[in-house]
């Protein structure tokens, strides 16, 4: 989420962080937090490397897509709309 180029899908988000310019303080914390060293040199490698930051979003994106619950597997339900259980 970025105020530069809101209709694009790119790594401008990483960009204003690095300016000072998150749009969310917690954003900004990812990268001005003394105590995120870690978040901080993920911010920089993002901001500086496009294809980095496409690779790990691919990745994590299909990671996210097998997360399953096997206690609630089996009544679950993929809802067409999140707010309300499908009839």
């Amino acid at each position: 989420m970025d105020y530069v180029t809101p209709n694009l899908f790119d790594n401008s988000f990483y960009h204003l962080l690095l300016k000072g310019d998150g749009l969310l303080n917690s954003d900004q914390e990812l990268y001005s937090s003394m105590l995120g060293l870690e978040t901080k040199n993920l911010v920089v490698k993002y901001a500086h490397d496009p294809v980095a930051f496409f690779q790990q979003f691919s990745y994590s994106m299909v990671k996210m897509g097998n997360i399953t619950n096997p206690d609630s597997f089996v009544n679950g339900e993929i809802r067409t709309d999140c707010r309300f259980v499908n009839a």
